[in-house]
């Protein structure tokens, strides 16, 4: 009895030994995992499907424009072959520095604080405007919300007022005379002297006629019929490009014009 039992214990241990080894065996010859693609997917679902294949998520973060959590790189190689339990890192973007404020219609000393606040780098031009007023932003490169880095280059557009007309332009140029500049810029009103003040060199003189003239690019021929007006000429009127001038002299009142941009 003694020894029967004795054979029937050593082959429940043989049993036991050839059941290791074939475990053992199945569990060497497992087939290698592929690493899948998870390139662009959030950190969360990236995770869950490495663990359902066996492998190991190992994750590093980098400050990038991507969205939180996204994955950026692999490694090993996506399709590279490794053993269950292998470990796969994952380089995640920690999401970008900052969000561009709305600056859309603030003034310098808005834009300047907010931007300094989120330690961002900024340059400024300038752009004329028919609907923004002078100093405020019109627009902002990268928009209003769009993430940004702390090296990402910003470009913060300010308004220079409306465009000066051709005629504001050579008001301007001729040094502000004193002449009446109208309808939104489009018209100058000019009234000399008599010939008995001229000499005490009062303004606007015939030299700022002449300059305001010279800045629209008035046609020579027209110059010269102003310069010959007579009093018993009456009002005279020419016209050129998108200009009108009508002008009369007299030399108790000097000379009388209207120079008029008609536009497009």
């Amino acid at each position: 009895m003694e020894i029967a039992k004795r054979k029937w214990d050593q082959l429940k241990i043989k049993s036991a030994l050839v059941s290791g080894l074939l475990v053992l065996s199945l569990s060497s010859c497992a087939s290698p995992i592929k690493v899948p693609s998870v390139l662009g997917q959030d950190i969360v679902t990236a995770k869950s499907e490495l663990a359902e294949l066996g492998l190991v998520a190992e994750v590093t973060s980098v400050t990038t424009l991507e969205p939180d959590g996204t994955v950026l790189s692999v490694s090993p190689e996506i399709g590279t072959q490794i053993e269950s339990d292998g470990v796969v890192t994952l380089e995640v973007s920690s999401g970008p520095d900052a969000f561009l404020p709305d600056l859309i219609g603030q003034n310098s000393g808005f834009y300047k604080g907010k931007l300094a606040k989120l330690k961002l780098e900024y340059t400024v031009t300038r752009e004329f405007s028919d609907e923004v007023e002078k100093g405020l932003v019109i627009s902002t490169v990268p928009a209003a919300g769009d993430p940004v880095l702390f090296s990402t280059p910003i470009t913060v557009v300010v308004s220079k007022g409306r465009k000066p007309t051709l005629i504001e332009s050579a008001y301007s140029a001729c040094g502000n005379p004193d002449v009446d500049v109208a309808d939104k810029g489009m018209t100058i009103l000019i009234d000399t002297p008599s010939d008995l003040f001229m000499a005490y060199g009062m303004r606007p003189n015939y030299d700022d006629v002449v300059c305001l003239l010279n800045q629209i690019n008035t046609p020579s021929y027209i110059i010269s019929a102003i310069e010959e007006v007579r009093a018993i000429d009456g009002r005279q009127t020419q016209e050129f490009d998108t200009f009108e001038i009508s002008y009369s002299y007299h030399p108790d009142h000097g000379i009388s014009m209207t120079i008029h941009d008609k536009g497009n």
